[in-house]
């Protein structure tokens, strides 16, 4: 926004683009926030011009969130206004003494927000990661790409349509039995424009859902159950996605999964996963 905008360049005139008196501004700007707003709140605020100032000044954001974090806890401890200093000052008054007044935080909390802005400048930029998030955003986009070609996925998925009086809507997917009628695996569920993927068997199927199959349903199983064919939905592209994360796992020698099928170790109602290959 433009606020956020303001913000920052007011910030990045009074530090430059000095790592370490970024750390300092933003410090104690979250500080001076936090003294009188929850520290949550001190830290969402600056949350957008950090992030701006992070690409102003081209240094990794992580090495600026994590002090703008600190800064806006240290500010939480000097005054009266945050919630542990609440509570511990409405215990008082319910003993019958004197609870804390607004700024009696102050001469322990100040040399605390100091202190702890000068230990940040001198340790975060030898300890703080330089994480580069496009390019983790990156990489992992190119790793699902690849494990659905390693173990081509696409070819063993089909998406099929529920059509108006299918004898598969309005029932669950245990009561339909998709997988001990059809043989088949229900990956995901689009209904009305949202996707679900990995459905538990409570799952109720209605009449222009489309689903995405882990196996190909026959010509005579399409129309007894009254399927349908489609290729607009493209669902497995929603499968892999930043939302749906695709991994690949390894059993360990001893592990308790070994020589058990995944409907008796009950695989995905119990860990919330499904297996694709």
């Amino acid at each position: 926004t433009g606020a956020t905008r303001w913000v920052g360049q007011h910030l990045l005139r009074m530090a430059g683009t000095s790592e370490r008196r970024l750390i300092a501004v933003l410090m104690l700007t979250a500080a001076s926030l936090a003294a009188f707003m929850k520290p949550i709140a001190a830290a969402a605020v600056l949350l957008p011009t950090t992030m701006g100032i992070a690409r102003q000044a081209r240094i990794h954001p992580s090495r600026l969130l994590m002090p703008l974090a600190f800064g806006a806890l240290l500010g939480g401890t000097t005054t009266l206004l945050t919630t542990a200093n609440i509570i511990v000052s409405s215990t008082l008054s319910q003993d019958g003494l004197k609870p804390f007044g607004l700024f009696e935080f102050l001469p322990i909390g100040l040399p605390l927000v100091i202190s702890g802005t000068l230990l940040m400048i001198w340790l975060a930029p030898k300890t703080l990661p330089a994480r580069d998030v496009a390019g983790e955003i990156a990489r992992m986009q190119r790793l699902r790409r690849e494990l659905a070609q390693v173990y081509n996925l696409r070819e063993g998925t089909t998406e099929v349509i529920v059509q108006a009086g299918s004898s598969m809507a309005g029932q669950t997917l245990l009561q339909s039995g998709w997988g001990r009628k059809l043989g088949l695996t229900v990956l995901g569920i689009s209904h009305a424009g949202r996707f679900l993927t990995a459905p538990d068997r409570d799952t109720k199927v209605q009449e222009g859902d489309i689903l995405l199959l882990e196996g190909t349903p026959s010509s005579e199983q399409m129309e007894r159950y009254g399927l349908a064919f489609t290729f607009e939905a493209d669902l497995f592209s929603s499968l892999a996605s930043e939302e749906v994360p695709l991994v690949e796992v390894t059993l360990t020698p001893r592990s308790e999964l070994v020589g058990r099928t995944l409907r008796e170790i009950r695989f995905r109602e119990l860990y919330g996963l499904q297996a694709l290959s």
